[in-house]
C-alpha cells in the first residue's frame, strides 16, 4: 500500500489486513464545491452493489492525494477482462449475451441504476463453458428514484449498453436478442416496448459522447500495483 505514504487520509474497506494484488484508480479531477470526492461517490456506489449482492470487485481502500484528487483501491480482477475487449479479440457476443443481460436485469430488479452501464464495465472471466461477471465503476450507482422518473433512468442504462456495442462485431439481431433476454429477466411483457426509446437514447448518447471525448480524452487513470 505504497500510496498511503503520500495521501492525506486513507480509509480501509473490507479486510485490509490480507495481502492481495491491487489496482489503484486515481480520479482525474479533484472535488471542487462538492462535499464529496469522486472516490467517496464510488465507495457509496460500491456499497450499494455489495448490499444488493451485485457481483463486483473487492474494495481495499480509498483516500485523497495532496493535489486534491482522490483514489480508490480495489483487489485486482486477475483473469477478468472487459467484455468489449473480449469481443474485439473474437469472443462471440453470443457467449456474453445472456450473462450481461441477466446482470443488467438483476441490477434494475433490486432497485439500482448504474448510469455508466457500458459493455466495458462488465468484467468477464471465461473458463470453458462457465462465464463469471463482475460489474465495476460504481461512481454513479444510485437507488432508482420514484415511479415518475424510474423508467427514464432504466432506459438510459440500457441505451448505454446498446450504444457501447455499436462499434463492435455485434449485429442488430444480437442486440435485439439481448434486449429480449433483459426484458424476460425483468418480467416485462415484451422488449418491443423498450426498443424505440432505447434506440433514441442511444443516438443522444452518441452525440454527447463525441463531444465529451473531445473535451475529456482521459477521464480516469488506472495504475496497477
Amino acid at each position: 500500500m505504497a500510496a498511503a505514504g503520500r495521501s492525506r487520509e486513507l480509509h480501509a474497506g473490507g479486510d485490509a489486513r490480507r495481502w492481495a494484488k491491487i489496482r489503484w484508480h486515481i480520479k482525474r479531477y479533484a472535488a471542487t464545491r462538492r462535499k464529496t470526492s469522486p472516490a467517496d461517490d464510488e465507495v457509496r456506489g460500491h456499497q450499494l452493489l455489495v448490499r444488493e449482492e451485485i457481483p463486483t470487485a473487492t474494495l481495499i481502500g480509498w483516500g485523497h492525494v495532496a493535489d486534491g484528487r482522490s483514489f480508490v483501491i480495489f483487489e485486482d480482477l486477475a483473469g477478468y477482462q472487459p467484455a468489449d475487449k473480449l469481443i474485439e479479440r473474437r469472443t462471440p457476443f453470443d457467449r456474453l449475451l445472456r450473462p450481461t443481460a441477466d446482470l443488467a436485469a438483476q441490477l434494475h430488479r433490486v432497485g439500482l441504476h448504474h448510469r455508466d452501464l457500458y459493455l466495458c464495465h462488465f468484467m468477464a472471466k471465461i473458463a470453458g463453458s462457465e462465464i463469471d461477471l463482475k460489474l465495476i465503476d460504481a461512481v454513479r450507482v444510485r437507488r432508482l428514484p420514484g415511479m415518475l422518473t424510474r423508467r427514464r433512468w432504466i432506459i438510459k442504462d440500457v441505451a448505454q449498453f446498446w450504444y457501447s456495442t455499436l462499434a463492435l462485431a455485434i449485429t442488430d439481431e444480437q442486440r435485439n436478442a439481448w434486449l429480449a433476454r433483459y426484458a424476460e429477466q425483468r418480467g416485462l411483457v415484451s422488449a418491443l416496448c423498450l426498443q424505440p426509446a432505447v434506440r433514441h437514447k442511444a443516438r443522444q448518447i452518441g452525440r454527447h459522447d463525441a463531444k465529451l471525448r473531445r473535451k475529456q480524452p482521459r477521464r480516469n487513470i488506472s495504475i496497477p500495483r
